[in-house]
């Protein structure tokens, strides 16, 4: 008798950051995520990046991101940040949390930074939307000091 190997377990976390998503909006509740922003896929405005953790909250409602495209690799959607309308890019790698603003209710993960970077940016979601302040931050100089991420609440 031949020994068929079975193929590997697919990632996880897609089905469970989708999940929860979709289980806050059920609630009525609206749906957070913590990204970390030193994944090099990342596409969010710079100038609301907290600059103490590299991190960003994005509200994942569906009166907020419009346009949402949840896909086992990235979300992609447009929302407004203090009014001018922007175009973001989260890889699902980069998601440390989902969690409900109004209970808190949620879930944290692993967040995997590559080593090299290979923007894998989603079809149409054009950068020039994205503000940039001219500076570049090398994080080859020093070493990520990565801990498990935490939930706050906001």
């Amino acid at each position: 008798m031949m020994d068929k190997k079975k193929p590997p377990m697919v990632d996880q976390k897609p089905f469970f950051v989708n999940a929860f998503v979709e289980w806050i909006v059920a609630s009525e509740q609206t749906p957070f995520v913590l990204v970390d922003c030193a994944h090099p896929d990342v596409v969010v405005p710079a100038a609301f990046i907290n600059p103490k953790d590299n991190t960003i909250i994005l509200n994942l409602s569906p009166t907020s991101a419009s346009g949402l495209n949840m896909s086992d690799i990235a979300y992609s959607f447009a929302t407004r940040f203090q009014g001018k309308l922007e175009n973001l890019y989260v890889p699902i790698d980069a998601i440390g949390a989902v969690y409900s603003k109004e209970s808190g209710q949620g879930s944290g993960f692993d967040v995997k930074i590559p080593k090299e970077e290979s923007p894998e940016l989603a079809k149409g979601i054009s950068l020039a939307s994205i503000p940039s302040d001219g500076t570049e931050t090398k994080t080859e100089d020093k070493p990520l000091d990565r801990k498990k991420p935490t939930l706050t609440v906001v």
